[in-house]
């Protein structure tokens, strides 16, 4: 997450020369391209983005926010 990044910058944790490993969390809001919108909003609220991926759990494609609001 791009929080989790300036996060760790603005509070001197880490630097510009960190590994984004080190910096980065796992992301939880992973779904397929089989669910619905309505799946998407709690995990939105929980990680502010969400991964889409397919059933080899390869990444599709990444939803945000403002793609929401888009769509509808």
């Amino acid at each position: 997450h791009e929080s989790d990044l300036l996060e760790a910058l603005l509070i001197g944790e880490k630097s510009r020369d960190s590994l984004l490993l080190e910096v980065s969390k796992p992301i939880t809001g992973l779904v397929t391209g089989e669910q619905d919108l309505a799946t998407v909003e709690p995990l939105l609220d929980a990680n502010n983005v969400v991964v889409v991926v397919n059933d080899a759990r390869q990444v599709c494609g990444i939803i945000t926010r403002i793609d929401v609001v888009r769509y509808l």
